[in-house]
């Protein structure tokens, strides 16, 4: 399953860079695929945050399978903070930061059902790439 996951995601990311020469261009195509889900994601929540939580829980396996799924989410998003000029560590800063404040507001808009709190807040997302 985190296999599938992983190509899935590797997919995804490549389009992205296929698509685009400019970073903030890809940090935005992935702030827009979370727009895109919106619905989905309200009612049942970030299917890879939930299957990184419950299935990591108590297999260390798992738990490292989902880690290998979102290192690659969160070094793909580093490195686009990279190519717009930040430091390594502060891409590392931002990259983490978007991207955690990606699957908090999942959470929350799932636990409210609430779509307007969910794109409320993924549009203040922008802000961290202009």
């Amino acid at each position: 399953m985190f296999q599938r996951r992983i190509a899935k995601t590797k997919n995804v990311l490549a389009a992205w860079d296929d698509q685009s020469p400019d970073a903030k261009d890809r940090l935005n195509c992935f702030i827009e695929s979370l727009k895109e889900g919106k619905s989905d994601l309200t009612k049942y929540g970030c299917l890879n945050g939930t299957l990184a939580s419950e299935l990591g829980k108590n297999n260390t396996l798992t738990r490292e399978l989902s880690q290998d799924l979102f290192d690659l989410i969160r070094h793909w998003l580093e490195q686009q903070f990279i190519n717009l000029g930040f430091s390594p560590e502060q891409a590392n800063d931002k990259a983490l930061e978007l991207f955690s404040r990606g699957q908090g507001i999942c959470v929350l808009a799932q636990v409210y059902n609430d779509e307007t709190l969910f794109l409320t807040e993924i549009d203040k997302l922008k802000q961290l790439i202009d």
